[in-house]
């Protein structure tokens, strides 16, 4: 975690200490500051053994700005089998997989005081991959039945399950670590700061760049110093005005622009603590048709439940989320939209948009690609003498590009408007049926060929909401 972060200096890492005997090695530093160490600083550690610490390291642990102490609080894990069933219903294999469960605290110390600054902790879920290797067959032998054929199958088992565990456990590791990583920033000690260097046409140059771990799309608050005399006694006041967001990183310096507020050169940067996610709520409508069947035998009953298959402009809400941080002229989308009229009809889009920044309007193409699914369940339909209820499922891929348009409120609140249009290329029908006494109608000539394709082929707009984490 630190030594991957430029902003910080790593000492001492290579040293381990039980959490319940650090108080007693910090006192033990204390005792050691005001002399003059020619020797090796040999400490035993109950859990660790005789540690050994040269001269010049014990000056680079006392002289620490924060004493840093990791530990793992818990660590658990649980195997989960799933059984592969055949149409009867009996298992032909297995697929398995093991969930582990990480807990992680760090606690801060201040090493002159020995007080302890903060403590965080994140608990965190990581699944492994899945393996079809199983021993389901084995686990009712006795294990003098076992042949040798059976122990190397166990041996084998066994094996890949600590690689599982494994795999699950680094899983669950990086997710903790990015988490960490925020909440270092919330950490006032570790907390960003940093000041303009100068401002040429509206293009604000600030301290700090890669080598203090400074991101594309990363925001500061801009915070005004006031300080007010009041009777005999001055007062330091600090006010937001402002917020900035960094676009372009260099080594030693960032460029950034402005997105509230105003800024000058006696102003402080702040880091804002955004996560650097936007996530939104969508209303609005979306322009629509359908593709006639290949074989009309159904269409009337599909004519009666899907308004004549007009098209039209269909209600849709939906939610956006979109990555506005790590990247410098591009933000990663994900948009999963629900068309409200019949067939019900659910679309996935993934992509991405070029933001253009005019203070705090955002203006953004944005091109994706759309994978939609409908559905319905038509009942009362009449099939070689007997009533059957219809279920035609569809698929259909293709693009989407259009325009938004966003007014940033406040660094947590937003609107915007968005004018798209679809183009669906691509589609799948497929169609099951049953029997109204529940029973699966098998007749091979009902088929996907004689369902309307539900096409979003078209214009659409709509309103949102947007939260800013």
């Amino acid at each position: 975690l630190f030594v991957g972060m430029k902003r910080f200096a790593v000492k001492g890492y290579e040293y381990r200490f039980s959490e319940e005997n650090l108080s007693s090695f910090i006192a033990k530093i204390e005792e050691l500051k005001a002399q003059s160490l020619q020797n090796n600083l040999e400490f035993v550690d109950p859990k660790w053994g005789t540690i050994s610490i040269s001269p010049a390291k014990l000056e680079e642990l006392i002289n620490s700005f924060t004493i840093v102490v990791p530990l793992v609080r818990e660590f658990s894990y649980k195997e989960v089998i799933v059984p592969l069933t055949n149409e009867r219903g009996v298992a032909t294999n297995y697929n398995r997989f093991f969930e582990v469960t990480v807990g992680v605290s760090l606690k801060f110390l201040d090493p002159q005081t020995g007080n302890i600054i903060e403590n965080l902790y994140v608990k965190r879920k990581g699944v492994s991959s899945v393996s079809t290797n199983h021993i389901e067959d084995l686990k009712t032998k006795w294990e003098k039945d076992l042949t040798y054929f059976d122990k190397v199958r166990i041996a084998k088992y066994n094996e890949e399950s600590n690689i599982l565990i494994n795999d699950a456990g680094y899983r669950a590791t990086k997710v903790i670590i990015n988490e960490l990583k925020y909440l270092l920033r919330t950490v006032e000690k570790f907390r960003l700061y940093t000041r303009v260097l100068d401002i040429k046409n509206g293009r604000i140059f600030i301290e700090l760049g890669r080598d203090y771990d400074i991101v594309p799309g990363l925001e500061l608050d801009v915070v005004r110093i006031e300080r007010r005399k009041i009777g005999s006694k001055e007062f330091e006041e600090k006010k937001v005005v402002g917020l900035i967001k960094v676009v372009d990183v260099k080594e030693e310096y960032s460029e950034a622009i402005t997105i509230l507020g105003s800024v000058d050169m006696d102003v402080q940067l702040v880091d804002a603590l955004r996560r650097g996610f936007i996530n939104k709520i969508l209303v609005g409508g979306l322009y629509a048709s359908f593709i006639p069947p290949v074989d009309n035998t159904l269409v009337s009953y599909f004519n009666n439940a899907w308004n004549d298959l007009k098209e039209s402009i269909f209600p849709m809400v939906g939610f956006s989320a979109i990555v506005d941080s790590g990247f410098a002229h591009f933000e990663p989308q994900i948009d999963l939209i629900l068309v409200l009229l019949r067939p019900i009809s659910v679309i996935l889009s993934l992509g991405g948009g070029l933001p253009l920044y005019f203070g705090n309007f955002k203006m953004k193409p944005v091109a994706m690609l759309d994978v939609s699914i409908f559905t319905d369940s038509i009942p009362d339909v009449s099939w070689k003498g007997r009533n059957i209820i219809l279920t035609p499922i569809g698929t259909s891929i293709g693009v989407s590009g259009g325009i938004s348009l966003e007014l940033i409120l406040s660094k947590s609140l937003c609107i915007s408007l968005d004018v798209n249009g679809r183009y669906h290329f691509y589609y799948i029908p497929s169609l099951s049926a049953i029997y109204t006494d529940g029973s699966e109608v098998t007749d091979p000539s009902l088929k996907g060929s004689m369902v309307p394709l539900f096409s979003p082929t078209g214009a659409g707009a709509h309103l949102s909401l947007g939260f800013r984490f």
